[in-house]
């Protein structure tokens, strides 16, 4: 985290040049930590250890269409229920929201047959999509965004958004499986360091929330996948009914991956 809390935005500050704004911002937020690949832990307390962020597909029997130029942000399907308010920082709108609101817009886009992926966008996500084209064009085709790392919550507040709140992925991932154990929503894990790391993570939420619905995972290799092996685990994906595909690879590793999934 930040040594300590600064405000990033001075109203007695002189005018800035676009260029000289968007440095400073960049120099502001610092990443707090490198993701790491989902692992067998998913918490739920306000200031847990360093752990993975993770994606979620809200499958449905498929994967949504993904955008083909930047920086055009995909909209949700006319099917789906609109998405919990956003606010942009440095250019990537952020869910001015809270876990409820977030998990009953997942909950309701399951139910209506939607499609998407949500990204808990952390700090260095956020600095990485202004470097690389290909990691904004990811992060824009999120059809939400939730601000994972607190100083993008202290931003989203300098604005003006007093509502917003940090949403820590591995925390919705939980709360979530809370939700799905309820209402038998069946889920698919994809990610983990290695396939025995994936197995004990899925032992420990069956053991957390008894009557959780995984019916699938796949671990995949620390290289980039090879078309044929992104083809079958998406077969895999579609033949398991999964609604919900949750993506642990590390950031920007899972969005881009998100974003190139195409239906079958």
């Amino acid at each position: 985290t930040l040594a300590h809390s600064r405000k990033l935005i001075h109203a007695r500050a002189p005018p800035r040049t676009p260029r000289e704004t968007r440095h400073a911002s960049a120099q502001r937020l610092q990443p707090q930590r490198q993701p790491r690949a989902l692992e067998a832990s998913v918490s739920c307390h306000e200031h847990p250890p360093a752990v993975p962020e993770v994606g979620v597909y809200l499958h449905q029997g498929g994967y949504l269409h993904a955008i083909s130029t930047p920086p055009a942000r995909t909209p949700p399907p006319a099917t789906s229920p609109d998405p919990p308010r956003r606010a942009e920082v440095l250019g990537i709108p952020l869910a001015v929201s809270d876990y409820d609101e977030v998990i009953e817009w997942m909950t309701s886009v399951i139910a209506a047959g939607g499609r998407g992926y949500l990204t808990a966008a952390a700090v260095n996500l956020v600095m990485a999509a202004q470097e690389d084209p290909a990691t904004m064009q990811a992060v824009l085709g999120a059809t939400l965004a939730v601000p994972d790392g607190q100083p993008l919550v202290w931003a989203l507040r300098a604005l003006g958004n007093d509502r917003a709140t940090r949403i820590y992925g591995p925390d919705l991932m939980a709360r979530f499986c809370e939700r799905a154990a309820r209402h038998g929503i069946p889920m698919y894990l994809y990610g983990g360091r290695t396939p025995e790391a994936l197995t004990l993570l899925e032992q420990r939420l069956r053991d957390r929330f008894p009557g959780l619905r995984i019916v699938g995972g796949y671990s995949p290799p620390f290289r980039d996948p090879t078309p044929e092996e992104d083809s079958d685990v998406i077969e895999a994906i579609d033949r398991s009914g999964a609604a919900v595909v949750w993506v642990g690879t590390g950031q920007p590793k899972q969005e881009l991956w998100m974003l190139r999934m195409r239906p079958r």
